[in-house]
Parts: structure tokens; C-alpha cells; sequence
């Protein structure tokens, strides 16, 4: 399938990664880039440049697949220096990059799998028998991916696959927007953290979920109290690929300028406002140190010269 890894050289691996890069543009623009201007870009002299190092990998397969991942990491850094305006996620062009060669230069990494469809578990609801099951024709038996457990059971989640969640309850989402408004600040200004979920304790939804203006309006306020884009993943319930690729288009549209402007002036109030209370504790807590001090040496003295009179007393045998 495909070329042989044992035949490859850079200027193949090159042209097959261009071919990569090329589709996920076209994703990410809309727009066909020709393979060949995208090597013009630097791509094949960035293969080139680590090529020697497949020959301290275990498997060539694997070091052809890591070589075109991170050629594109090249590319996708010297895109976004080109396009300041229309930045593509590096994450997002290397994973991209991977699980379309995969099939291509690495195919076991695709092999022994069996799927469990959503549309088998609807139809097992129903009492009809599942019509769209999906499995690879050369194992009976594998590993299998299973969405319908994922959303019947959350503790049995798997950690290689995504399902969407979502909530159809939109008439709620202005009350519950002023609800996080007072939930946001108070919990930053109390110093609380967002812990990561364990694996199993929620479902990420996949980047193609549409996001909702409560969803953008809570990632500009989670943004702007300091939350990084892992944290704010986590709050929001999405892969932090798709937050940071969200936040850097939201953060540039002039309809949402004013609102980022907002809550950036709001959270920065909050962090002064804290740095102002810890501060006054500080100060507080320096004036007791220092108030304890003088009390001990005061209190210390006297009871030392009296110690060392008895002392002396009872050296002299007065006593």
C-alpha cells in the first residue's frame, strides 16, 4: 500500500507530505494550494534537514511518518508568519498530517479494529438488528471503539475516541450566561483552579460542534481571567486544539472586539483588586511578626537578669 519505506528518500517523502499539507489547507482555507507551492515554501528542505535521523529509529515506518509530521510543523510555522491574520494551529496541521499518512506510509497503525456504531445502538433500541456494523475484514476478533458505551456509560470512556455531547436546552443559555458571569469571578477571585477531569470523567466534543454565542462569550471570559487554553478546554468541554483555533478567530472579528475588551478590563479590575488584598494581608501579617518580636524581647529580658541572679547566688552560696 502505498510507496515502500524501505525505497523512500527525502525528495518522495517531501512530495508525499505536500500532498498531506495541501489537503489540510484546502480545509483550512477553502482554497486549492497545487502540492507543488508548497514545496516551493521550504517543505522539501525541511525533510531534508532531519532525514539522516531515520537511521536511529526502530521502525522506518514510523520515522518517515514523525519526519512528514514535523516538516508540516515547519510549513505551518512559516504559513502563519505569511498570514498573521488566517493563523493555522500547529497541533491541528500535525495531527492532521498524521492521520492522513498513516494509511499511507504506516497502515498497521489502522489494522485489528472493530467499531460500534451509534446507529447499531438506535437500532438495537428499536428491536431491529444492527445494520452498519464496522470491523477490519482481516481480524474476527480487536479492540473495539465504542461510541455507544461512551454515551451510556461516561466511566468507560476511552481516551482514542470523541463523541459529541450536546444540549438542546437553548432557550436556557442567557440565564446561564449571567450565571457563569458571577460563578467566573467569584471562583478567580477566590483562586480556585480548574483541575484536569481524569480520563473517563467526560466526553470532549469532536472540532466540528458548532459553537453556540454562550460558548464563545464563556471562552472569552475563562481567556481573559488567565485561564490557559488547556484549562479552558477542560471548562468548556472541547479539545483544547479546537479552543485555541476558536479563540484566535474570535479574538479578531470586530463583532466580538468590544466584548474582549470588556471582560479583559473586568478580569484585570479582579486580579488588581486581588493582588490588593494580598498585599494588605501581607503587610498585616509583617506587623504581627514584628508586634510578637518586641513582645518576646520586652518580656524576655527581665525574666533572663533574674535568672542569672539566682544563678549567681547559688555559684556564691547565699543560698
Amino acid at each position: 500500500m502505498g510507496p515502500q519505506n524501505e525505497d523512500m528518500d527525502a525528495q518522495r517523502l517531501a512530495s508525499i507530505t505536500a500532498d498531506a499539507v495541501s489537503n489540510v489547507l484546502f480545509f483550512h482555507t477553502k482554497q486549492i494550494t497545487p502540492p507543488a507551492d508548497i514545496r516551493r515554501a521550504g517543505l522539501e528542505n525541511a525533510v531534508s534537514a532531519v532525514f539522516d535521523l531515520r537511521s536511529h529509529a526502530a521502525d522506518m515506518a514510523v520515522a518517515h511518518l514523525e519526519i512528514a509530521c514535523d516538516a508540516a510543523l515547519n510549513y505551518a510555522q512559516e504559513y502563519n508568519e505569511l498570514h498573521p491574520d488566517d493563523t493555522i494551529n500547529p497541533r491541528w496541521m500535525y495531527t492532521c498530517v498524521q492521520a492522513l499518512l498513516s494509511h499511507q506510509l504506516k497502515p498497521a497503525l489502522l489494522e485489528g479494529y472493530r467499531i460500534e456504531r451509534l446507529h447499531d445502538w438506535v437500532a438495537q433500541q428499536k428491536g431491529e438488528p444492527p445494520k452498519t456494523h464496522c470491523s477490519d475484514p482481516g481480524i474476527d476478533e480487536g479492540p473495539t471503539l465504542s461510541s455507544v458505551e461512551l454515551l451510556t456509560s461516561p466511566s468507560q470512556q476511552s481516551s482514542e475516541l470523541d463523541v459529541t455531547i450536546t444540549s438542546d436546552d437553548d432557550d436556557d443559555d442567557d440565564d446561564d450566561d449571567d450565571d457563569d458571569d458571577d460563578q467566573d469571578e467569584a471562583s478567580f477571585f477566590a483562586g480556585a483552579t480548574n483541575a484536569r477531569q481524569p480520563i473517563g470523567g467526560t466526553i470532549k466534543m469532536p472540532p466540528k460542534v458548532p459553537w453556540k454565542e454562550a460558548d464563545i462569550r464563556r471562552l472569552i471570559k475563562l481567556r481573559a481571567q488567565g485561564l490557559t487554553h488547556m484549562e479552558t478546554a477542560d471548562r468548556l468541554n472541547r479539545g483544547q486544539g479546537a479552543v485555541e483555533n476558536k479563540y484566535g478567530r474570535v479574538v479578531k472579528e470586530p463583532a466580538w472586539k468590544p466584548y474582549v475588551a470588556e471582560c479583559a478590563a473586568r478580569f484585570t479590575r479582579v486580579r488588581r483588586g486581588k493582588r490588593k488584598i494580598l498585599a494588605k494581608e501581607d503587610e498585616d501579617n509583617d506587623d504581627r511578626e514584628d508586634d510578637e518580636q518586641d513582645v518576646v524581647v520586652v518580656a524576655s529580658r527581665p525574666v533572663a537578669k533574674k535568672r542569672r541572679k539566682v544563678t549567681l547566688a547559688a555559684a556564691a552560696g547565699f543560698e
